[in-house]
């Protein structure tokens, strides 16, 4: 916000899901890097950890099918740790992640659809 007046135009209530965003640790520290959030702010909002997802791509349609994708001969699978493996409560960042925002000096605008923008050189210069 140095040296811009930033404002956050909300067409409802600014409010995170009920249901958890999935994200890594690496992604929330970058945003910790960029002082976005706070250590405490991740600590507050991760629910739920696990050590990753399995993502499996079926070539052809078997069922009932036991074992794995690739062991059947139907398509492949594979696992990725440490990616989408955090479940975190958006609304928890979001009122914290305002509250600084506010606290800087922006301005967040409540039940305030957005209908259109004018960019103009002759005009708020």
């Amino acid at each position: 916000l140095k040296g811009h007046s930033v404002a956050v135009l909300e067409a409802g209530k600014l409010r995170g899901r009920e249901q958890e965003w999935n994200i890594s640790m690496k992604e929330l520290l970058e945003l910790v890097e960029l002082g976005v959030l706070t250590e405490e702010d991740i600590d507050m909002a991760v629910k739920t950890e696990f050590p990753g997802c399995r993502a499996g791509f079926k070539n052809s349609e078997v069922t009932p099918l036991e074992g794995g994708y690739f062991d059947n001969g139907v398509g492949y699978e594979c696992f990725t740790p440490n990616v989408l493996n955090l479940g975190i409560s958006p609304s928890v960042l979001i009122e914290n992640v305002s509250e600084r925002f506010k606290a800087a000096g922006g301005v967040i605008f409540e039940g305030t659809p957005l209908k259109g923008i004018v960019v103009s050189e002759s005009l708020g210069a």
